[in-house]
C-alpha cells in the first residue's frame, strides 16, 4: 500500500491532468433519468466555507440532492468507475457524488485542488445549461506542465480530470440563467491517507 499526506505524494497518472469526451448512450440516458427524478428539489447549496470557492452575490449555486434516488445514485457511480479506471489505469473506489450543482447568474468558481484524501480521480458530467444569450461558461483546468487550458462543455459531456493534483476553476463570471453539472469523485483504491497532524 502506498502512502501519502499532500498532493505532491500522489502519482500523476495522465499525460495532461484531463480529458473531455461524451459519455456513454447508456450512461447519459441514466444521468438524464436522474436529472428528471430531482430537478424540480432544487435547494440552496451550503456547506462551510462555500463563500470562498463559489464566489457571487446572494444565492450562487443550488443543489439537486440524490438523496432521493440511491439505487440509481449508486449504479451510475459503479457504471462509471471502469470507465475512470480505464482512464487512469489505476483500480478506484467510489467516494463521492454529492449531487447535480446548479450554479446562477453572477457566479464564479475560484480555482482549488480537491480533497486529497478522497478526490483523486474524478469527473464532471455536463447536464444542463441555460445561457440566454449569454457567453459559454468554461472551466480553466491547469496542465501537469503547468499550461492553463479553458475548456467548454456541452450536455452529455464528461470532463476526467486528476482533482487533487490539478488546479481547476471558473475565472469568468457566469452571465446566463444556470449552468448544471454533476461531479463524480473516486480515490486510489492502492494508495492509503496518512494525516500529518
Amino acid at each position: 500500500m502506498n502512502k501519502f499526506s499532500i498532493k505532491e505524494d500522489l502519482p500523476k497518472l495522465s499525460t495532461t491532468g484531463f480529458l473531455l469526451t461524451k459519455l456513454s448512450d447508456e450512461n447519459w440516458e441514466l444521468v438524464k433519468k436522474m436529472y428528471k427524478s430531482v430537478m424540480d428539489n432544487k435547494t440552496e447549496e451550503l456547506f462551510e466555507h462555500k463563500n470562498s470557492v463559489i464566489i457571487g452575490n446572494d444565492n450562487t449555486s443550488d443543489i439537486m440532492s440524490l438523496d432521493s434516488i440511491p439505487e440509481l445514485k449508486a449504479e451510475l457511480h459503479k457504471k462509471l468507475k471502469s470507465v475512470h479506471e480505464s482512464w487512469c489505469g489505476e483500480e478506484l473506489e467510489p467516494t463521492y457524488m454529492y449531487g447535480i450543482r446548479s450554479y446562477n447568474k453572477g457566479v464564479k468558481l475560484a480555482s482549488h485542488y480537491d480533497r486529497v484524501e478522497t478526490h483523486h480521480i474524478s469527473s464532471i458530467i455536463m447536464v444542463d445549461k441555460k445561457l440566454d444569450n449569454a457567453d459559454d461558461w468554461g472551466i480553466q483546468i491547469e496542465e501537469h506542465n503547468g499550461k492553463l487550458h479553458t475548456i467548454y462543455m456541452q450536455p452529455g459531456d464528461i470532463l476526467f480530470y486528476e482533482s487533487a493534483v490539478c488546479l481547476h476553476g471558473r475565472s469568468e463570471i457566469f452571465n446566463g440563467e444556470y449552468y448544471r453539472n454533476m461531479y463524480v469523485h473516486y480515490k486510489l483504491k492502492n494508495w492509503e491517507y496518512e494525516s500529518k497532524s
